[in-house]
């Protein structure tokens, strides 16, 4: 394992918790996904879940995720993986009721916060179904930009949908991100 990789896995593996100005992001434990498990109300949402427990609990060393609370309420996930020493990946959660408050743009810009200044990654990635232009514009709202469309990248069953990749590099410069405290 190079040096990167290690500091990496180390600073992935000590996860704390990031404080926005309305956010609190928890790392997530079986009592922080049982709290966001009862808000979770459809099959898309549950499929989303699973996805995600099943990623964490295979690859643990390079997967980490924070529940995200706002006044005591949770209201989504984001998670954060290594493909490479210094290269991650992003994906986000927002249950059904909770969405269009501007929540998933404010975790999604602390944890690429996080990702860049804490864990030292120089590239992170964010993939979304081509049909969902909202996660499409929290990605965007978050300086990543669309690099491309994957056509039939993600399996729903036994339809194949296209997706979009987008990605920002810790040395663009044209975002301020969220500041945590």
């Amino acid at each position: 394992m190079s040096a990167s990789a290690g500091k990496a896995r180390s600073a992935l593996s000590m996860m704390s918790l990031i404080r926005t100005a309305r956010l609190l992001l928890e790392p997530l434990d079986s009592a922080c996904a049982r709290a966001l498990r009862d808000r979770i109300g459809d099959d898309d949402e549950r499929t989303a879940w699973m996805q995600l427990c099943r990623t964490l609990a295979e690859r643990p060393d390079l997967t980490s995720a924070w529940i995200v609370y706002c006044d005591g309420r949770a209201l989504g996930t984001v998670a954060l993986m290594l493909v490479d020493d210094t290269i991650g990946e992003i994906g986000f959660l927002v249950a059904r009721p909770e969405r269009g408050r501007g929540y998933a743009r404010e975790a999604v810009a602390a944890v690429a916060r996080h990702a860049f200044t804490a864990i030292g990654l120089h590239r992170l990635a964010g993939v979304t179904q081509s049909d969902n232009p909202a996660a499409a514009a929290v990605l965007e709202r978050c300086g990543f930009r669309r690099e491309g469309l994957m056509r039939g990248s993600h399996a729903d069953g036994a339809v194949h949908r296209d997706c979009w990749l987008y990605a920002r590099l810790a040395t663009d410069q044209e975002l301020v991100l969220v500041k945590t405290s």
